[in-house]
């Protein structure tokens, strides 16, 4: 059974898409970390930031992560079908000769 790239390419795909999505949440993030700036001065909105900033650098994180991993998915199918083809190539190479030397030893 050979790899099916298009398989392959799509899940890469549906992983960059969540990728995407993960980059939008932390753009709402920071949106509502920038509006409780504006309308609230107190001693908690130091905890707010620095929890908000946290959490945007583990999505930030995440998402290159998921990008990295879409990547190589893609990588590493089409390496895969390479190597299948090769394969194939080879099994066909070595089967013609095997045909040629019965051929030739039936003379």
């Amino acid at each position: 059974m050979s790899i099916n790239v298009y398989a392959a390419n799509s899940l890469a795909s549906a992983i960059s898409s969540h990728a995407v999505t993960l980059k939008g949440v932390q753009t709402g993030l920071l949106s509502y970390r920038s509006a409780i700036n504006s309308v609230w001065q107190g001693m908690e909105v130091q905890y707010i930031n620095r929890n908000v900033d946290r959490i945007c650098s583990d999505i930030s994180r995440l998402a290159q992560e998921l990008l990295s991993l879409s990547s190589d998915i893609s990588n590493v199918a089409y390496e895969i079908k390479r190597e299948e083809e090769a394969a194939a190539a080879a099994a066909a190479a070595a089967a013609a000769a095997r045909a040629a030397a019965a051929a030739k030893a039936g003379r």
